[in-house]
């Protein structure tokens, strides 16, 4: 008896994977699978508010139920709703600084610049004023738009965030 008690972790431990249920291994060529289906051209490389979009979260989901996952989503499915405001881009963008130090600088659209579409579409002609990384923390020493006036214009800012280490 002293025997069984003192080994019955080790026991259980070596004879319980012989009745548990197997669990499948992590298989690098389903990952890569999953990843090609998802970028079939159906999918409409799963751009918000496409068609594909949603064509891409129902098959996500298709496969978490096969996995036998619960569905968390709206009424007892794997999709949540959520509003979005979504535009697009119906021509190439044009940014030409008019001033430079040797005439008018035509910059490139998706190459020098980006705009992020996450307002309302609309023309404008507007003066450009360059705010660094467009950030007000002056409780860190750090404020961009100080002396700058923003009103009415085009706020140009770095993409990301200073390289001083901090977000």
């Amino acid at each position: 008896m002293r025997f069984l008690k003192q080994n019955l972790l080790l026991i259980i431990i070596i004879i319980f994977p012989l009745f548990a249920p197997a669990q499948e291994r992590f298989q690098a060529e389903k990952a890569v699978g999953y990843i090609q289906q998802l970028c079939q051209p159906e999918f409409e490389a799963r751009k918000t508010g496409l068609p594909g979009a949603r064509k891409a979260a129902e098959w996500i989901g298709s496969q978490f139920k096969a996995w036998g996952l619960q569905p968390g989503g709206d009424n007892g499915t794997f999709i949540q709703e959520y509003p979005m405001l979504v535009t697009t881009q119906k021509k190439t963008a044009q940014l030409i600084l008019k001033n430079g130090l040797f005439g008018p600088v035509a910059y490139q659209d998706e190459n020098d610049f980006h705009l992020y579409f996450n307002s309302g579409s609309g023309k404008t002609t507007a003066e450009v004023v360059f705010v660094g990384f467009g950030i007000s923390a002056p409780e860190k020493g750090w404020d961009d738009y100080l002396g700058i006036d923003v009103r009415g214009k085009i706020a140009f800012i770095y993409r990301g965030t200073p390289g001083d280490g901090q977000d």
